[in-house]
């Protein structure tokens, strides 16, 4: 017997296939959610075989769709990256704040400038503060630029597979 329906040879062993579906599962009993897939895709692959010109149409529109996503997340893509790399010249630009400002403290103190010595050292603490919550962002920003390059990498794979099984129109 064949193990899928496009094989079967004629539609009396796609029922027969159907049926040894429905009987081979454990005593002979298919739980609601099974034999509801089991039919549907019964049911799909034996309008494949009826309707090979709406199996076409079908797997078109998916390619169009997967062609149209492709495009938006290229382009969300691209703001995303634009937006990691603000980010991280911010951060950079902070970290460098925050390296220098110990020194111009270091330097009132010494000078017995304590007015400030204290406003440095306030601000210090400001940019820490910042430069935390901008280091949290960035990684934030970072991981969703990374879901949506695997994301985006799905969608490709989906469409280069579609394009390699479609039927075309022309030739059904």
């Amino acid at each position: 017997m064949a193990n899928n329906l496009a094989e079967a040879p004629n539609r009396c062993e796609a029922v027969f296939f159907f049926l040894t579906i429905f009987l081979a599962s454990e005593d002979g009993i298919m739980a609601l959610d099974d034999l509801f897939f089991a039919f549907q895709s019964f049911v799909e692959q034996l309008r494949d075989g009826f309707c090979p010109e709406a199996v076409a149409r079908q797997q078109e529109e998916d390619v169009k769709q997967l062609k149209r996503e492709s495009q938006e997340r290229c382009h969300q893509l691209f703001r995303q990256r634009r937006d990691v790399e603000k980010m991280r010249q911010r951060v950079a630009e902070q970290e460098k704040q925050a390296a220098s400002l110990p020194l111009q403290i270091e330097a009132h103190v010494l000078a017995g400038d304590k007015k400030n010595a204290w406003q440095a050292a306030m601000e210090l603490d400001r940019v820490r503060n910042n430069l935390a919550i901008d280091r949290e962002r960035l990684r934030h920003f970072e991981q969703v630029y990374d879901e949506q390059v695997k994301r985006l990498e799905k969608i490709n794979s989906e469409l280069e597979e579609l394009s390699v099984r479609r039927p075309r129109l022309a030739s059904v």
